[in-house]
């Protein structure tokens, strides 16, 4: 690619700060009232209060890891990454038509900003130990196999048994057990690698029209896979959508890079940038998005969608697609039979049209 920045960065350092927010306060900020306070949402109590953003999406020590007897965070360097993209994105909620003009700098930073806040929650944590815990469960699961099928029912569960007791780490191999910002901080750095990846999607950004306001949450960059893919598109990246509400009435989606941009040789390693505002449709969908992606707290004014009615309203909407896809659209998401052929592309969009 066009810009050659660095993977693997060095992001861990002494610091003072106990109080480590893992949404920045600066975004936070947009969201507040004219007061300066923050109206918070408690999906899980179902109740919501006000407060300042130094008080929310805050944990005592959330990045830090010891080693060698001293503590050593990742907070410092995100301070930095965060001072990089401040300017950008007050810019663009200013004047969201800036999207196109931003230098690669610019780009670059808002970038890792976007990356790091994908990676830095609480819920991307959980979710990384949730698949590894399953990979674990299933790595001891063929271990007790092999052990009956080596040594007999009665010796070969003793020693299974034996070797289960003994604490996690020692199981496999490590010195010491893993810290649990030790799962983020591998995350963040490789943010720049990450950064590069949306780079290289489209990006559209604009106001959101009709009476509906924006909101954030706990988890600010929400994703979604589109219920209409190619059968080989998964989970990975690429087939993602994310949706970044920059204040409440302006609104960043990073959209899934076209299949075809990999082909063209002479297409720009980057995504394309436009400016055009949402729908109140498209603002709908969005906040839907953001509810159900929300791992337990709102901020933000205005009438909020409860996490709930987001689950169900979205499953909806995605069997309705699937349905009329497979309907009149020739949709099959199984694997073709023989030699594989890309399947067509169906893009179902929410108030742009439809296909590629």
């Amino acid at each position: 690619m066009a810009d050659a920045f660095r993977w693997n960065e060095p992001i861990l350092g002494a610091t003072q700060t106990r109080r480590q927010h893992f949404v920045p306060r600066f975004y936070l900020k947009e969201f507040t009232r004219a007061d300066g306070k923050l109206r918070v949402v408690d999906l899980r109590e179902g109740r919501e209060y006000v407060t300042s953003p130094e008080n929310v999406a805050v944990e005592t020590r959330f990045y830090d890891v010891r080693m060698d007897g001293q503590d050593y965070s990742a907070e410092d360097w995100l301070a930095e990454l965060e001072s990089d993209a401040a300017t950008v994105v007050q810019c663009l909620i200013d004047d969201p038509s800036a999207i196109s003009t931003l230098t690669r700098a610019e780009e670059n930073a808002l970038a890792r900003f976007i990356a790091a806040l994908i990676m830095r929650t609480p819920h991307k944590r959980q979710e990384l130990d949730d698949a590894l815990g399953g990979v674990f469960t299933q790595i001891e699961q063929n271990l007790k196999g092999q052990f009956l099928g080596q040594f007999g029912q009665n010796e070969g569960l003793a020693k299974y048994q034996e070797w289960q007791a003994k604490p996690f780490h020692e199981r496999y191999g490590e010195k010491e057990p893993s810290q649990p910002a030790s799962t983020t901080n591998h995350l963040l750095q490789e943010v720049q690698g990450f950064a590069n990846l949306l780079r290289g999607a489209p990006w559209r950004i604009g106001n959101a029209l009709g009476h509906s306001r924006l909101y954030t949450s706990d988890n600010p960059v929400s994703r979604y896979l589109r219920p209409v893919r190619p059968w080989w598109e998964g989970g990975a990246f690429s087939s993602f959508q994310y949706f970044l509400p920059l204040s409440p009435e302006v609104l960043l989606k990073i959209e899934r890079r076209s299949d075809t941009a990999d082909l063209d040789k002479d297409a720009s390693p980057w995504g394309e940038r436009r400016q055009k505002d949402f729908s109140e449709w498209e603002i709908s969908v969005a906040r839907h998005i953001i509810s159900r992606d929300a791992s337990r707290y709102l901020y933000g004014d205005g009438l909020v969608v409860p996490k709930q009615c987001a689950v169900s309203c979205l499953d909806r909407i995605e069997l309705a697609t699937r349905e009329f896809a497979a309907k009149y659209l020739g949709y099959d998401p199984n694997p073709p039979s023989g030699v594989g052929f890309p399947m067509p592309d169906y893009d179902i969009g929410y108030g742009e049209g439809q296909g590629r």
